[in-house]
């Protein structure tokens, strides 16, 4: 699909998207292999983001790895923090992602910036955070409405396109393209979310942390990219990979290959000298009154998907305006202190 993307050159990942199917959260999966999970509780503008940026720089201060979990609606603040050597994760666990330790003191703990607000100032402003609230809520639920649509368009040209197909042209390169996995071990696929749609549009980050050695570029063409990369996603079932999902339609927008260092990403070719391009839309034959159509519902589809990044821009603005009313109530030199201690707690010394 040819949203406009903005490439946002971060390694990390997402733990959830807005998509055609609603709000998606994949935390579940994500910490399943950490033993230890901070829940950190509070409301907009109360200083999550801040506290697990300070985390993620103090382990990069100390050699440690820290993948960051970046808010897909939000892509500049952060809605994680995975500390892999440690088997240690934070979270941003307040709505729409809620998060609730097991049992807290065992397997986690919680963590509340509330703790340090002005109730009796936000109470004076409950009028005013009503009205933002509920402004936020409509036009998170436009956005969804225009995903929703556009993916159920999206489904439709995908189906008309599959009834073109070249049946045993296809099945032979998608064998051809799954012969790259020799090298890769046993395993399962594993859901890394490296793209989303927000309150900045529509972002990619430019890499989940790995660099790969091969990148295969499938341009993207009126979804015959996604038809080919959910066929090789199923032709390597039982196969240990990294898929990143389409936020619209959640099919693969991007396999990695970890053992093999090889990346299927959809994207416009770039001329990068490790760059392989493919061109799946060679392997359907579409009639000419099909190619209009399928052309038709590429238009609509992409009209759809601007019209929800223009909602979300309305989301934005109230969200921003919630976190402004939120900052005046709270304490930060107590949010500070929190940061130094729980860092000191973590890492077992005093951060600088």
């Amino acid at each position: 699909m040819n949203y406009p993307y903005r490439l946002l050159c971060k390694p990390g990942q997402f733990a959830c998207i807005n998509s055609g199917d609603g709000f998606i959260s994949c935390f579940d999966a994500i910490l399943r292999p950490y033993g230890y999970v901070y829940a950190v509780k509070g409301g907009p503008g109360t200083g999550k983001s801040g506290l697990l940026s300070h985390i993620a720089s103090e382990a990069d201060r100390r050699g440690e790895r820290a993948v960051r979990i970046f808010c897909s609606s939000d892509p500049s603040s952060l809605d994680g923090v995975l500390l892999p050597d440690r088997s240690v994760a934070l979270v941003d666990a307040t709505a729409p992602h809620i998060y609730e330790p097991k049992t807290p003191g065992v397997d986690g703990e919680y963590i509340d910036l509330g703790a340090f607000r002005d109730g009796a100032r936000l109470r004076a402003r409950k009028d005013g955070i009503a009205a933002l609230n509920a402004a936020k809520s409509a036009a998170y639920r436009r956005a969804f409405d225009a995903l929703s649509a556009a993916a159920r368009l999206k489904a439709a040209q995908k189906d008309l396109l599959f009834s073109s197909v070249r049946r045993s042209a296809f099945d032979k390169a998608v064998r051809r393209a799954a012969a790259c996995a020799d090298k890769e071990r046993a395993g399962a696929h594993t859901v890394r979310p490296l793209a989303a749609v927000g309150m900045d549009g529509w972002v990619k980050l430019s890499s989940p942390g790995e660099q790969p050695d091969r990148v295969l570029t499938l341009p993207p063409s009126c979804g015959a990219e996604e038809l080919f990369l959910s066929a090789l996603s199923n032709e390597l079932s039982g196969v240990s990979l990294f898929v990143s999902p389409d936020p619209l339609t959640r099919a693969p927008e991007r396999l990695y290959l970890p053992a093999s260092r090889a990346e299927f990403r959809v994207r416009p070719p770039l001329g990068d000298e490790r760059e392989k391009v493919l061109a799946p839309w060679k392997l359907f034959a579409p009639s000419p009154d099909e190619r209009r159509r399928i052309r038709s519902y590429e238009r609509c589809v992409s009209d759809l998907s601007a019209l929800a990044a223009q909602e979300l821009q309305d989301v934005k603005k109230a969200h921003f305006a919630l976190e402004e009313i939120y900052k005046a109530s709270m304490d930060f030199s107590a949010v500070d202190a929190l940061k130094v201690s729980l860092a000191g707690q973590l890492f077992g010394a005093t951060s600088l």
